[in-house]
């Protein structure tokens, strides 16, 4: 997870790639008020794409434990907007979850 952070915190695509499984698949959950919105997608360069678009400059990373593993909280203005954890195997991410929907955030922006 920390080779994908590096990767999509610097918007590089390529190198969001090379560590995408080809039959990668994106889901992201927004709820339809998300601030991250979109479809899922499939495939090595569709995924790539949407991960790297997640990333504006005013957008951080930051890893921290979720559901069990490692995942990764997309923050703006010390807020988390988006939680995202991935499903590796054999070295390569399968799967990718975002999860945006502010109801489902609740928990991580109290106070």
């Amino acid at each position: 997870m920390k080779r994908l952070a590096v990767a999509i915190a610097g918007a590089q695509q390529d190198a969001v790639r090379a560590l995408l499984h080809a039959d990668v698949t994106l889901v992201i959950d927004s709820g339809g008020t998300g601030p991250i919105d979109g479809t899922s997608c499939e495939g090595r360069d569709p995924v790539a794409r949407a991960l790297c678009e997640l990333m504006p400059p005013e957008i951080s990373l930051k890893r921290t434990a979720m559901n069990g593993t490692t995942g990764l909280a997309v923050i703006r203005d010390a807020r988390v907007i988006a939680a995202i954890n991935a499903e590796v195997t054999t070295g390569l991410v399968r799967t990718v979850w975002i999860v945006s929907n502010p109801h489902k955030l609740r928990h991580w922006n109290r106070g």
